[in-house]
């Protein structure tokens, strides 16, 4: 016990000497001169004030208000374009999960380890152009590399898809969501459209900007009808000629049936090799209202659109968002914003003047 208590005296009388060394030689010197020059000093904290502001805006130091927060599990979130179908959802999907059991098998490449980076990965549909895939991570408390390394090497596996919508990747948990948002309005649609694809093309052409998509949304197709001049002199009415089509394609409800707890329509519609293609509708028969049969080819015209699935407004005029994520480790939201702001938007609103960002 006496040898302790000599050793933490030993150590207690040296730091105190040492304490009182600086005091006397170095802190209470430096104290005077700047109390004899106040003007001096006050200058130099002020200018070391004004570099240490000027870090930021500058780039030099970056800013982040939702840094990227660990978690143990990610989310590969896809969507196709209308009407493509469950199956290629499902090859899809597939095509993910085994992007993410790439992972594993490269995990010495990527992140210099013999353990597999993620634990499980499971999968299910949200619709029918709709999946969500999700990986859960090993825990290791010793491993090396980030939940966004492990997003980032998936995302690669991955690749270019056709006919995806939108496809997000990322890890859940707090400050998940978008990263960035910029918002375009116009009167004029259609070079809305133009300029938020042009918009889009360029957030996506920064280092460490991911996922970025576009809130405009073409929709599926549709079949607009028009009715003829003969189909008003039989007294056809759009109404009874689209009953009549719905009843065809979609079936006419003859009886219920009751099944126990449960209730059974019945339905009465064209057989299947008569409605599925777009020529069987010509040949359809429209009854009139003095009970004739008359081809549809002949009393409507038919032309195809694109029918927009939504419609954002602001102050009664169109708006198109384009949002995207971004690898903090490489760079930040206010910088991409910013030059976004200053040197593209200015070009984008002089070639259409009915834009304006917002």
């Amino acid at each position: 016990m006496r040898n302790k208590k000599s050793y933490w005296n030993k150590l207690q009388s040296y730091i105190n000497t040492k304490l009182n060394n600086f005091i006397k030689n170095k802190y209470t010197p430096l104290l005077k001169k700047s109390i004899r020059n106040k003007f001096l000093s006050v200058c130099i904290f002020t200018s070391l004030f004004i570099f240490t502001v000027g870090l930021v805006p500058s780039g030099l130091v970056r800013v982040s208000f939702f840094p990227d927060i660990e978690s143990e599990t990610s989310v590969a979130d896809l969507e196709l374009q209308p009407g493509l179908g469950p199956q290629l959802t499902d090859s899809i999907t597939q095509q993910i999960e085994s992007a993410a059991f790439t992972v594993n098998k490269k995990a010495q490449t990527l992140f210099k380890t013999d353990i597999e980076p993620i634990a499980s990965v499971y999968s299910f549909s949200s619709g029918n152009e709709k999946s969500k895939t999700y990986i859960q991570l090993t825990k290791n408390s010793e491993r090396s590399y980030s939940s966004q390394d492990v997003v980032n090497a998936w995302r690669k596996q991955i690749g270019e898809i056709s006919g995806v919508k939108s496809l997000e990747i990322y890890s859940l948990g707090p400050g998940n969501g978008n990263d960035l948002r910029i918002e375009l309005s116009s009167s004029n649609y259609e070079e809305l459209a133009v300029a938020a694809e042009k918009l889009k093309s360029k957030v996506s052409s920064y280092s460490g900007v991911y996922d970025v998509k576009s809130s405009y949304d073409e929709g599926s197709g549709e079949l607009q009808l028009e009715l003829t001049d003969l189909a008003y002199s039989l007294g056809l009415s759009y109404n009874d000629v689209a009953r009549q089509l719905r009843y065809a394609i979609f079936g006419y409800e003859v009886q219920r049936i009751q099944r126990g707890k449960d209730e059974v329509k019945v339905k009465v519609r064209s057989p299947e090799e008569y409605r599925n293609n777009i020529s069987d509708l010509q040949q359809l028969r429209i009854r009139t209202n003095n009970g004739d049969m008359v081809p549809f080819g002949l009393i409507a015209k038919t032309k195809a659109i694109q029918s927009l699935s939504n419609i954002n407004r602001i102050d009664k005029k169109r708006v198109v968002s384009v949002s995207g994520r971004i690898d903090k480790q490489k760079t930040s939201t206010s910088d991409v914003v910013s030059d976004i702001r200053e040197n593209y938007i200015p070009s984008l609103e002089a070639s259409y003047l009915s834009l304006i960002h917002i």
